[in-house]
């Protein structure tokens, strides 16, 4: 009976684990891919875009043009690392961001995809 009650205390542990690696937790990222037309409006963008990231817990992790090696898109590529899969949605779909987006989309051609991690 004794085995019984560690063999149940490990499996309910094993379970819980999995369940710690669903979707809430899986962490968010915004790949952007950003064709600066004018320099003027991407500054504006960025001094409105920058709280709004953190407010909603993001992290740059990248920005630069980028070194490619398929393919080729114009511009600046930026990755923001976010908490969850969840929290980059609603960091997107904010009204803070909805607004700065109307600012950026004057000066910027932009491409941008949500990831969730692994």
């Amino acid at each position: 009976m004794k085995h019984f009650y560690y063999v149940t205390i490990i499996f309910l542990f094993f379970i819980s684990s999995l369940h710690a690696d669903n979707h809430l937790t899986k962490k968010g990222y915004v790949v952007a891919f950003l064709d600066i037309q004018n320099k003027e409006i991407m500054s504006q963008y960025r001094k409105h875009v920058k709280p709004i990231v953190q407010e909603y817990r993001g992290k740059l992790l990248a920005a630069s043009p980028p070194d490619f090696k398929e393919g080729y898109i114009a511009g600046l590529a930026a990755i923001i690392e976010f908490p969850s899969f969840d929290d980059a949605k609603k960091w997107y779909d904010s009204e803070e961001n909805q607004y700065a987006k109307i600012i950026r989309d004057k000066g910027v051609k932009t491409i941008l995809l949500i990831l969730e991690g692994k």
